[in-house]
């Protein structure tokens, strides 16, 4: 390979190595904030099972029909919160 063409594929090598971890970046990036909103859902909505599980006032599969959780994630709230 001649030195012009050795340039070419060392500049060519860098930009890609540059492209890939701003693509990088980004997506790291995007996948984080997902993951902070998906878990701070997760514990709202634990929350409020906790408080309406307080007030003894709802059944399991009626917590799970208000918040949008599986029942047995009612139950599995309830358990953990009953240990504590």
């Amino acid at each position: 390979m001649t030195r012009l063409g050795q340039m070419i594929f060392d500049d060519g090598i860098q930009q890609g190595v540059q492209k890939g971890l701003t693509q990088g970046i980004q997506q790291g990036f995007t996948q984080g904030i997902q993951q902070g909103v998906t878990q701070g859902q997760t514990s709202k909505s634990r929350e409020i099972v906790l408080r309406m599980l307080d007030k003894k006032q709802f059944s399991h599969e009626e917590i799970a029909d208000l918040v949008g959780i599986s029942v047995d994630e009612v139950a599995r709230i309830a358990k953990t919160s009953e240990s504590k």
